[in-house]
């Protein structure tokens, strides 16, 4: 082991010098297309994600809409 000059631990899984410094694997090759996925697939995934927020906005309009109907009752219970 003094001699070696590179000892491989397998409990740990790294490679080591004797001076017990760490040598990491090699880097994976930089591809940016990799994980790109069609234009159909995309813009299908564009219009499913503006129909949800599409119809997020309309309830959130429902629901503000009943708020202000609760309100207005309030309001003229307390005046009459």
């Amino acid at each position: 082991m003094v001699g070696d000059e590179h000892v491989w631990e397998s409990q740990l899984g790294i490679l080591t010098t004797s001076a017990g410094k760490q040598w990491h694997d090699n880097k994976a090759p930089f591809r940016p297309r990799a994980n790109q996925s069609s234009w159909e697939k995309r813009s299908a995934d564009r219009a499913a994600l503006a129909a949800v927020k599409a119809k997020e906005k309309e309830l959130k309009e429902e629901k503000e809409s009943e708020r202000q109907v609760r309100g207005d009752t309030c309001l003229r219970r307390d005046e009459g």
